[in-house]
């Protein structure tokens, strides 16, 4: 079955590949932007520092991610890969928020020699 879309929202069957693909072009160009990013925010609150005073700081920050980071914390989370299990979600985070930066700087010459290397250590990453 074929669901087209319109400006007016999803109508009825449609056998027609091309009418599919215009309806759908149409209702985008109508109704959204298309995504090629997840969104986040995270809350970054300081508890207390080493020498035990409080501060009360905190940051909150907007950024954008190509994974469902949410996504890749679930499908580790039972992983043994670090004794402390929070480690792991730590672990991905910090991750993908170093990563995401690295790609949209790829061509920054700060990232010019760890980047093989970089490229490498995902591909081991991905293996496991």
């Amino acid at each position: 079955m074929l669901i087209a879309f319109s400006a007016g929202g999803v109508s009825g069957h449609c056998n027609e590949q091309s009418s599919q693909k215009k309806n759908l072009q149409t209702y985008k160009d109508n109704n959204m932007s298309v995504k090629k990013n997840n969104r986040y925010k995270i809350l970054l609150q300081e508890i207390e520092l080493k020498d035990g005073t409080q501060t009360g700081k905190s940051i909150e920050l907007e950024f954008e991610n190509h994974d469902n980071i949410f996504s890749l914390i679930e499908m580790t989370k039972d992983s043994d890969r670090f004794e402390n299990k929070t480690h792991n979600t730590q672990f991905i985070l910090g991750l993908k928020l170093f990563s995401e930066v690295m790609i949209r700087n790829r061509n920054n010459p700060l990232f010019e020699d760890f980047a093989p290397s970089f490229k490498e250590f995902m591909k081991k990453l991905k293996e496991k």
